[in-house]
């Protein structure tokens, strides 16, 4: 699970079997995360800016994957990812 928050942070959680919670945090942007969506199956994540940028994390390691500056002209507050083309419709 992921949450992204208004001072920059984004919070990642695994939940294990026995329910144990394994929390990392990143600080990959300076303005608020307004939103965050997991792609590759669930190895990367991106996330959406005030601060008009799109960035992508390796899970595993919190690296910067890519980053897109200047991703808008506004404030991004929505992401949707096109992942592949099932029977003539996208799916995200």
């Amino acid at each position: 699970m992921a949450a992204g928050l208004i001072d920059g942070y984004l919070h990642l959680y695994r939940y294990d079997t026995d329910s144990t919670v394994v929390s990392v945090k990143f600080v990959p942007i300076k303005e608020s995360c307004r939103a965050v969506r997991f792609i590759d199956d669930g190895q990367r994540i991106v996330t959406a800016s005030a601060d008009c940028s799109i960035l992508a994390i390796d899970v595993e390691t919190g690296a910067s994957v890519v980053r897109l500056e200047n991703a808008h002209e506004d404030a991004v507050s929505t992401l949707i990812t096109v992942t592949e083309r099932d029977n003539n419709r996208f799916r995200g």
